[in-house]
């Protein structure tokens, strides 16, 4: 059985009409990173993404965006996912990306909690309260079979996109899809199958 491909890039790969078309050679659709942290913390927004989500846009069909989660310290010393989603929510929109747009939270950083699911669900209720309702979360496996990520208690039943490079399936249940390269088709680019459509 063939699944449909997704690219994901960042400020690390281009922006160009030429490299959005480079990719549609072999994905069906992209996932740009759009921010980190809050803008009670550490806030960041991808220099890049205004140039790959309008390329993005000419190209696919489908451009989805995602969130790296830090679950930072507020200013005032508290764990802040609510805000997290906030600035995400604020940036999507700055880009004109409506509440269509498949959304996906990035969670690897090595400072969080060793139990992260309650704020990651935090973050989830926020962004649907906000109409936004194609979301997944992105981790590697390992944060979901050591338990750092809950898989059968996040909100909502949000489905996961789970990272494994160098085998032959992601190695957790129910993946909705699987990021199994960092180097897709020769290009630097990480690459994953789509079992679900949960990416675009």
């Amino acid at each position: 059985m063939t699944y449909d491909e997704i690219a994901d890039i960042s400020s690390h790969q281009d922006d160009s009409l030429a490299f959005m078309t480079q990719l549609a050679r072999y994905a069906q659709g992209v996932m740009i990173k759009l921010t980190e942290g809050s803008e009670n913390g550490d806030a960041y927004v991808n220099p890049k993404a205004g140039n790959q989500v309008t390329n993005g846009l000419t190209v696919f069909q489908s451009v989805g965006a995602y969130h790296y989660f830090k679950a930072n310290s507020g200013k005032f010393g508290t764990v802040d996912p609510v805000n997290e989603a906030k600035w995400f929510v604020k940036n999507l929109t700055a880009l004109g990306l409506d509440q269509s747009t498949y959304c996906a939270l990035d969670v690897e950083d090595n400072a969080l909690m060793k139990e992260v699911t309650l704020d990651i669900n935090l973050f989830l209720q926020y962004m649907m309260s906000q109409g936004y309702t194609h979301l997944s979360v992105y981790a590697s496996a390992s944060w979901f079979t050591s338990g750092r990520i809950r898989q059968k208690d996040l909100f909502n039943n949000v489905p996961i996109w789970v990272a494994a490079y160098g085998g032959s399936q992601p190695g957790v249940p129910d993946a909705g899809a699987w990021q199994y390269t960092n180097n897709g088709h020769q290009l630097g680019v990480d690459f994953s199958y789509d079992f679900a459509g949960i990416l675009h």
